[in-house]
């Protein structure tokens, strides 16, 4: 199945995001629940502990998190998640001086990119796309646990 790339804005560029090849993402997804997701799971339950009207309560919630990732995580990791999923095979970008659009990696993003919290967001677009609905399609696929 070919899915249509998708566009997103982040900073001052738009960035265009192809979905990987079914074992190209089973790969990556497998490198990034090795190194990733375990120390995320602290600041993904932050997000997820349901509909919260205690802003202060959410805060300090989302702190242990950030808190938990930042130890679980150094530079070379968050460095590592970054040159493995902005790969110029499937992503491009547009930029004021390349207004066609150029196949962009790390090198390229490095260059037009305004601060590191676009590379963060970038590269949660790029997982977006990629796996959104995996964890819907897993629990369907083996139910919950009980």
């Amino acid at each position: 199945m070919i899915r249509a790339p998708v566009k997103v804005k982040i900073g001052a560029n738009e960035y265009i995001i192809r979905k990987m090849e079914p074992f190209v993402a089973l790969r990556l997804f497998g490198d990034l629940q090795r190194r990733v997701l375990g120390p995320a799971a602290g600041l993904i339950a932050a997000f997820t502990k349901g509909e919260s009207t205690d802003v202060e309560a959410d805060n300090k919630a989302l702190t242990v998190g950030i808190e938990a990732l930042s130890k679980a995580m150094a530079g070379p990791d968050l460095e590592y998640v970054a040159n493995l999923l902005i790969n110029k095979e499937y992503i491009a970008v547009i930029t004021e001086a390349e207004p066609d659009g150029i196949k962009c990696d790390v090198k390229v993003a490095d260059q037009v990119m305004g601060d590191m919290f676009e590379i963060v967001e970038l590269c949660k677009e790029i997982a977006t796309v990629n796996w959104q609905d995996f964890g819907m399609r897993v629990r369907g696929l083996f139910g919950r646990a009980a």
